[in-house]
């Protein structure tokens, strides 16, 4: 700046005084006027970062949501399938028990002894697998499976240990006969509530697991 512009602006604002209040309130401005753009570039920088980082956990919240579904879905097939093969094991062990129970032993098929060993390896079978998969059932399930096969085990047992004694006496033949009629009660009477509990079991899962593949 050439000494008569200073000149005519120190005569215009009244000495260096007046000059240097003028240059420190346009200084001033300036310097708000730059502040305040950049403080606008960063509400809105922060603004499209923030959109951003919304979007990206909305979408990860989704993906886990998505694969949360999709673990809960295989779950209850795969018990299901648990239920469904439990079922097939207890109605084999339940009818070769019920068989044996029955005290039918036709012409030319197995005897009592042979109906007895079968019935207690069908129950153990079921029982084995039912041990495998407790896992996957409910607690009331598993409660009321382990109060079945403990009492179907007890009873054909019992019934299998007075029938193996030889030579019985009037007590003994009495309790064999006790022991027989017990058996027979209970799976007439008692356990097919069992078999329609596990029955009502699968088809809930089926209905649970088409639900999730169709929802309405």
């Amino acid at each position: 700046m050439n000494s008569s512009l200073w000149q005519q602006l120190l005569v215009l604002f009244g000495g260096n005084a007046m000059l240097l209040a003028a240059l420190g309130f346009l200084f001033k401005s300036l310097l708000s006027q730059m502040l305040a753009k950049d403080i606008e570039k960063f509400k809105s920088e922060l603004k499209a970062g923030a959109d951003v980082e919304l979007e990206r956990r909305k979408h990860t919240s989704q993906i886990a949501a998505l694969e949360h579904q999709v673990r809960f879905s295989k779950l209850h097939e795969k018990r299901a399938l648990v239920v469904a093969d439990l079922y097939e094991r207890f109605v084999a062990a339940y009818w070769a028990a019920y068989t044996y129970h029955q005290w039918l032993v036709p012409g030319g098929g197995p005897s009592e002894e042979d109906q007895a060993s079968q019935a207690l390896q069908k129950l153990h079978e079921a029982y084995k697998f039912f041990e495998t998969n407790r896992i996957f059932l409910s607690p009331t399930l598993t409660s009321a499976l382990d109060t079945f096969f403990e009492r179907a085990k007890t009873l054909t047992f019992k019934a299998q240990y007075f029938a193996s004694i030889p030579n019985k006496t009037e007590e003994t033949a009495k309790l064999h006969h006790e022991a027989r009629r017990e058996g027979l009660d209970a799976f007439q009477k008692e356990f097919p509530a069992m078999r329609q509990r596990l029955d009502t079991e699968f088809r809930k899962l089926i209905e649970t697991t088409a639900t999730e593949v169709h929802p309405n």
